[in-house]
């Protein structure tokens, strides 16, 4: 490169300056994360206390064996076991679950659930998310 295009291009890269601006995208995209990160651990100590203290109302979404994904509901708390009732209906995705967690779709039927069942289904992942209503 000549010698004069080379002190012309020097010259304005020194007195060019970016703009603050256009680094915002950056910081909120990072803000963002940040948010996501947080939630997500006060999601997780929540599910542990829901896990510890179940109430009759909640819900559980659980995956089958099978794969698919459905919910069950607690009826009633006793000392070592829960009551619940299965939802009839099952999806092939964890986002469909709204759809069929409806009153109508729980059986009659109750079983029991051990409190150590419980625990053992979450900690294995078959549970995935607890809803409190």
């Amino acid at each position: 490169m000549p010698a004069q295009i080379k002190a012309y291009h020097e010259r304005n890269l020194s007195e060019t300056r970016l703009p603050i601006w256009q680094f915002s995208g950056l910081a909120l995209f990072f803000i963002a994360i940040a948010f996501g990160a947080y939630t997500n651990g006060q999601d997780k100590d929540e599910q542990a206390q829901f896990l510890k203290a179940p109430k009759s109302g909640d819900v559980y979404e659980w995956k089958t064996k099978a794969g698919a994904y459905t919910t069950f509901r607690v009826s009633e708390v006793g000392t070592d076991t829960l009551k619940v009732h299965f939802n009839n209906y099952e999806v092939n995705k964890i986002s469909g679950i709204y759809q069929i967690d409806k009153e109508e779709n729980y059986s009659d039927t109750t079983y029991q659930i051990t409190r150590t069942e419980l625990q053992q289904m979450y900690a294995g992942g078959e549970i995935v998310d607890i809803n409190r209503h």
